[in-house]
């Protein structure tokens, strides 16, 4: 990834039609000279997006993993005791209507291919941007949902390959 200019990180991102949201979680390939690829350690950002004030970046320490060890370990104290002493166990809010995916008709997005292996041509004019030491990495851009479905389907015959979501410049 940094020998493409990209950071790896996971993030998660929510879109909304007015009526519909689709939500994701994955590696992305963030751009590193973008604010999020210089988050690091227990801090966390979040990105905004918004029609008045285009994208706003909100950032600070998060939990940490002692903190957030500690948190986990007293809300599974927290069950156990309630339920040794008959207590009803509070659950989150249930859903009750099915889930569906949703994913934009026009929605686009870019990806990033790495694989293992020696690459002739990238398949659906993906463009090549390494392929040395039998590694690759391919990038994609503006791919539709079913247009990403056929080029997982052409790299699902190599064993070691990941496909990673572009985060794309605002």
């Amino acid at each position: 990834a940094s020998e493409n200019g990209y950071a790896i990180k996971l993030l998660a991102k929510a879109l909304s039609d007015g009526e519909k949201v689709s939500l994701e979680v994955a590696s992305t390939f963030v751009p590193a000279n973008h604010l999020l690829a210089q988050v690091h350690y227990e801090n966390n950002a979040i990105s905004v997006t918004g029609n008045a004030v285009d994208e706003v970046l909100f950032y600070g320490k998060g939990a940490g993993s002692l903190p957030t060890a500690t948190s986990v370990l007293a809300d599974v104290v927290e069950v156990l005791r309630r339920k040794v002493n008959g207590s009803a166990v509070e659950t989150f809010g249930r859903v009750d209507s099915p889930l569906v995916e949703f994913r934009p008709e026009a929605a686009t997005s870019s990806y990033f291919v790495y694989g293992k292996g020696n690459l002739e041509e990238a398949p659906f004019n993906g463009e090549i941007v390494s392929n040395s030491q039998g590694e690759f990495g391919v990038r994609y851009t503006a791919l539709t949902a079913s247009e990403l479905a056929k080029v997982r389907e052409a790299f699902a015959h190599l064993n070691e390959v990941a496909i990673y979501p572009i985060l794309e410049e605002a």
